[in-house]
């Protein structure tokens, strides 16, 4: 695994599936697996997920349209399915939060592309909101999410379909795609 700037690394509490914490390291990720039995990294390399019994806990709030967001921040979302399973992150900007209470589909902001995409526009491979959530910080959300056939480009449900092993090297969580990405994206 190449050195990457900007990882997300997602602290979930495997006792309970609650995300504690989220930050942002410019280092690689593989520097964590000294401290950490359990390191899922997603398909882009640019998200990890430390899965970890922990005692803290954080508080989550369900977000509502008196929220005062940052126009020009871009927040880091978590996708969730009902069973706590971390389906992918990505950005949002206010724009595409406000698209997403609108349709109640899940929208972000893709930061190479420069503009909003409806998860799933290409794929069909939709999120339905079931939930909108904020933590306390209001510096990253959380959608819990009807996912509709896969969340990863590549074919799996997660994006997290691998471990990190300690010799850089992966073990994959989930064994078979559930989709065949060449003929998804074939158009």
């Amino acid at each position: 695994m190449t050195e990457k700037k900007n990882t997300t690394i997602i602290y979930q509490n495997i006792q309970t599936g609650n995300i504690y914490d989220l930050k942002v390291i410019n280092s690689n990720p593989k520097t964590l697996c000294n401290s950490y039995n359990t390191i899922l990294v997603d398909c882009d390399m640019d998200s990890v997920v430390v899965r970890e019994i922990v005692s803290q806990s954080l508080e989550y709030q369900k977000f509502d349209t008196n929220i005062l967001l940052n126009k020009e921040t871009l927040y880091p979302v978590i996708a969730m399915d009902s069973n706590n399973t971390i389906l992918m992150q990505a950005f949002a900007n206010l724009e595409s939060i406000y698209l997403t209470l609108d349709t109640n589909f899940a929208h972000y902001y893709s930061r190479s592309r420069k503009k909003i995409w409806k998860k799933g526009e290409d794929s069909g491979h939709t999120q339905k909101i079931i939930e909108m959530l904020y933590n306390s910080d209001l510096n990253f959300f959380i959608y819990k999410v009807y996912q509709n056939i896969a969340a990863c480009h590549v074919g799996y449900y997660s994006c997290f379909y691998r471990q990190l092993l300690e010799n850089d090297g992966f073990e994959h969580v989930y064994d078979k795609r559930v989709f065949n990405p060449d003929k998804v994206y074939s158009k």
